[in-house]
């Protein structure tokens, strides 16, 4: 009982940061959805009179038209789909047609799009936005406090990580940062089974990893993994005994992993050689779509 008191008191907390920082959406109303990248940059309404900006809507970045032209159109449709007991497996409103289960980004079957099936488009967009920091700064202190960190470390990394910049640039696309905030679930996963031997615990594993392949952006996956892996085997060097036993729970849990994802990875696998980056020669992938080595200093240097 204390322990879930202690759990809802940490949610309440990471609910009350994030409504902190975006206290637009609670006191004005607004919604995380980059519309003055729509109305200013896109035709018919970048052609159009909008009140208060005779010269045209003002924009100042184009990233997030992602969201406006890809992201928010495929998870509507792919949800349609999904409610009429349909598979979305095409798009039919791009050029001629194109495939939509296979198009990753579109996370038809990401688990927490059941908000989709609870509340209107529009809400479950907003909440989606705002359940990155707030699952992320939860996780964290899961697995921070699992580590025997006191408890202001753990709120200082856990609010670090749920607002770094790699988490925040991206949180308007719903993508990205979900792919990201199971990391701690799944190491907190791995301590705890390593810690106790309880199978209970290969579960959140499970979870965790398939959550972020379904998620809609394999490559922040793929760090997720990387990071789980590594860390996974730090703590495995670590011990001294029954290390078969401590790694087969693991090797089991991403071969159950993938097979949970695999009706979203198998098209996506099918249909990614067939996309223009795809279709891109091996050595053009790492001179046009892959930094060069040099641009690490930037962790150093970020200018």
């Amino acid at each position: 009982m204390k322990r879930a008191l202690q759990f809802s008191t940490v949610f309440a907390i990471a609910v009350l940061v994030t409504l902190v920082v975006y206290w637009k959406i609670p006191i004005k109303g607004l919604i995380p959805f980059p519309g003055d990248l729509l109305v200013g940059r896109f035709f018919p309404f970048n052609t159009m009179q909008w009140e208060g900006y005779p010269l045209g809507v003002p924009y100042k970045e184009f990233i997030n038209a992602d969201v406006i032209r890809q992201l928010y159109p495929w998870r509507d449709l792919a949800i349609q789909s999904l409610k009429q007991g349909e598979m979305p497996g095409w798009n039919p409103y791009t050029f001629a047609g194109s495939p939509l289960l296979a198009n990753i980004q579109s996370a038809p079957l990401y688990p927490l799009n059941i908000l989709y099936w609870l509340t209107n488009h529009q809400n479950a967009w907003l909440l989606g936005v705002l359940l990155q920091p707030i699952l992320s700064i939860f996780l964290m202190w899961l697995f921070t406090r699992e580590l025997g960190l006191s408890k202001p470390a753990a709120a200082l990394a856990s609010v670090s990580f749920a607002f770094s910049g790699y988490m925040v640039i991206w949180f308007e696309l719903n993508t990205v940062g979900h792919a990201a905030l199971w990391l701690p679930l799944i190491l907190w996963g791995i301590e705890r089974w390593i810690k106790t031997k309880k199978y209970r615990y290969v579960f959140p594993l499970i979870f965790g990893q398939t959550a972020s392949m379904l998620a809609g952006h394999l490559q922040t996956t793929v760090y997720v993994f990387a990071v789980a892996a590594a860390f996974f085997l730090f703590r495995v060097i670590k011990k001294r005994k029954r290390k078969k036993k401590i790694i087969l729970p693991f090797i089991v849990s991403m071969v159950v992993s993938l097979i949970l994802a695999s009706p979203q990875l198998l098209p996506t696998l099918r249909f990614m050689p067939l996309t223009p980056r795809g279709t891109q020669a091996d050595e053009q992938i790492f001179t046009h779509f892959i930094l060069p080595a040099k641009h690490l200093i930037t962790f150093f240097a970020h200018d």
